[in-house]
């Protein structure tokens, strides 16, 4: 039986300075290993809460169908 060895294009596994590292090789292993990255990704900003209404439900009929809660607040958000 023989044995085959995958080659890769770098050696993410090195014990040298990343900033010395080429350009090529802090891509591919940032990408492969999160080594060398230049700069972290950014974190996404939190998802802003749910509104306490939607104003376009019910639009049709909001006189006699939101409640007073409802009315203000849409109106108060321009709803």
């Amino acid at each position: 039986t023989s044995t085959v060895t995958a080659v890769l294009p770098f050696n993410c596994n090195t014990f040298d300075n990343p900033d010395m590292w080429s350009i090529a090789k802090k891509a591919y292993c940032c990408t492969h290993g999160g080594k060398g990255c230049t700069t972290p990704a950014p974190t996404p900003p939190p998802t802003p809460p749910p509104l306490p209404y939607d104003c376009h439900a019910g639009i049709a009929n909001w006189e006699a169908g939101w409640s007073d809660e409802k009315k203000a607040w849409c109106c108060a958000h321009g709803g």
